[in-house]
């Protein structure tokens, strides 16, 4: 008996299991395109913009914080390839890992943001942060709307405006002059 090969059912359950995986895959990754692309006409940018790799990421910097840290973060992610190629030791490793994790840094405030501006708090942050998909699409199809973005406007007082119906105001008007009566005649 040979063990060094594999039997057709065994390979036929890997290639199950595999194909089964893609298909899920694929469609979670239809399902966070779709629901990127209402994000971005939520907050009346081109939906379009949601699926062009780099300029997305921008255009939601632009939308939820400041595109300044959209380069920032792009520059550490160049930094730390090229601190992995050029140095083979464990000096480079350490500094890629430490910009790689300044990285991770700014896109977690990213996500705390863009809760900010569909008018969340941080409990919906860390939602974004350990189940994006589930979190996204809940943005997406759920009743949030875009309150603008919190680094140019005091998104606070806006969500607190729409939690609480306008109030009619009463306003106090002249009394009208009494009109004479009719009813009585002169006798």
């Amino acid at each position: 008996m040979d063990t060094t090969s594999m039997s057709t059912g065994t390979a036929t359950a890997i290639l199950g299991i595999l194909a089964t995986y893609l298909v899920v895959v694929i469609i979670l990754t239809v399902l966070w395109i779709v629901a990127n692309w209402k994000i971005f006409t939520k907050a009346d940018e081109a939906g379009w913009k949601s699926i062009i790799p780099i300029y997305n990421q921008y255009t939601l910097f632009k939308l939820t914080w400041k595109t300044s840290m959209f380069w920032i973060m792009l520059a550490l992610s160049f930094v730390s390839g090229i601190v992995t190629s050029l140095m083979d030791n464990t000096a480079g490793e350490v500094i890629s890992a430490i910009v790689l994790i300044a990285a991770a840094v700014i896109s977690i405030m990213q996500m705390h943001q863009q809760s900010k501006a569909f008018g969340h708090g941080a409990g919906f942050t860390c939602g974004l942060v350990f189940l994006n998909t589930i979190f996204v699409m809940i943005l997406a199809f759920g009743s949030s709307q875009y309150l603008g973005n919190p680094s140019e406007t005091d998104v606070s007082e806006q969500s607190e405006a729409q939690k609480e119906p306008e109030k009619l105001v009463e306003v106090d008007r002249p009394a009208e002059p009494e009109k004479p009566d009719d009813t009585k005649k002169d006798e």
